[in-house]
């Protein structure tokens, strides 16, 4: 009997019971040829405390993230070649965080502390250019940040500071940086939108921009202008590919009535995902270029939605498509590659705390042949703008 999920998007009980016959169901997982189910720790940079991956290129071969050495941050890139690298970083500045990574794997985006207590700015590092801090606009507390970047011949993009709020906070404006033109300010979508903060985060394949806004969600270029995303709450944060559907969190969920993980799509609008327990929040950290597969939290639980279907907690996931994490506890999930084939995060194994990286089959080898009857059976979803 296939599990039921009632109008609001709730498990009801008898996915206890059905969850043994779903859980089976995957292990026939048809697997990529290319990339076998797996979890492998990213380790740590001599002398680290710990470690956590943060973030994975688009196709899952390159990831960059965060170590703990002698009270500082130090940022690393690893590769399923290479290993982990460390950043090196100048001697100017603090806590040099990661943040992004370019699709080839070789620009590597974050932040840093500025001397002082000053504020904090953006880089970006290459093995080629070291790190290039990229400071600010003029006006405002000395603040940047990057939230995208491309590979050499295109740019990073993300906000900076120009002045301050009626209420005395930082003012951003969605900024791109290039080699050559440096720091620019884009503009903004409305008149309106001047007093408020815009930020840019991501750009489309087509080269488009997608920023928010305090009048709601954009994409932008510089031939056409500006598009509005109608209906796209603020917690819309992360956009797919072709610009058709956003994730992020939704509040007033229609069970829980609390701020939860939800999407949007243009016919749609916000529709809140399934949750596991009817007290549940939470919120998402990443999801692949078409959104068929999001990872997030809901309370203390690591989970992943597939096609936004019921949420399955990451390591019951993993064992059900052949990954041996015996020792493994998953401590939280910080991103997946776009061609879902990566998620990355932080675990505890053999006593350390380090970033791993789980490898998974990628869409749409995901979902197995046999199972695609039952499979449909749970892509209801919640009813629409909530």
């Amino acid at each position: 009997m296939p599990v039921e999920v009632n109008l609001h998007g709730y498990i009801n009980e008898d996915y206890i019971m059905n969850n043994i016959m779903y859980i089976s169901l995957l292990m026939c997982v048809c697997l990529d040829a290319t990339a076998q189910p797996s979890i492998v720790s990213t380790g740590s940079p001599p002398g680290a405390a710990s470690s956590s991956a943060f973030r994975a290129s688009p196709d899952g071969q390159y990831v960059v993230g965060d170590s703990f050495v002698g009270g500082d941050i130090v940022p690393f890139v690893w590769s399923r070649d290479d290993g982990l690298v460390t950043i090196e970083v100048p001697t100017t500045g603090y806590n040099y965080t990661g943040g992004t990574i370019s699709h080839d794997g070789r620009f590597v985006t974050g932040t840093y502390s500025l001397d002082g207590g000053l504020g904090s700015a953006g880089y970006v590092w290459s093995q080629e250019t070291g790190v290039i801090q990229l400071g600010s606009l003029p006006g405002g507390n000395m603040s940047t940040g990057v939230g995208f970047v491309g590979n050499t011949s295109d740019f990073a993009i993300g906000s900076s500071t120009v002045g301050y709020t009626t209420t005395g906070q930082n003012l951003f404006r969605p900024v791109k940086w290039t080699f050559d033109g440096g720091l620019e300010e884009l503009p903004i979508p409305t008149a309106s939108d001047a007093k408020y903060s815009s930020y840019a985060s991501y750009i489309l394949n087509d080269g488009r921009i997608f920023i928010s806004a305090n009048s709601g969600k954009w994409l932008w270029s510089e031939d056409a202008g500006f598009e509005h995303l109608p209906g796209a709450s603020e917690g819309m944060r992360m956009i797919s590919a072709n610009g058709d559907f956003m994730a992020g969190e939704a509040s007033n969920h229609p069970v829980s009535g609390f701020a939860a993980p939800a999407y949007w799509t243009r016919n749609e609008g916000v529709v809140h995902l399934p949750i596991l327990e009817p007290d549940d929040f939470g919120q998402l950290y990443g999801m692949n270029d078409d959104g068929s597969v999001i990872v997030g939290k809901l309370k203390s639980k690591e989970v992943i939605w597939i096609n936004q279907g019921r949420p399955i907690l990451i390591e019951d996931y993993a064992t059900s498509i052949g990954v041996d994490m015996t020792g493994w506890n998953i401590l939280g999930i910080w991103d997946i590659s776009e061609d879902g084939s990566t998620i990355v995060g932080q675990a505890r194994f053999q006593g350390r705390v380090e970033g791993f990286v789980l490898t998974i089959p990628a869409p749409p080898s995901v979902i197995p042949l046999a199972a695609l009857g039952l499979w449909a059976s749970r892509r209801r979803r919640s009813p629409g703008p909530v």
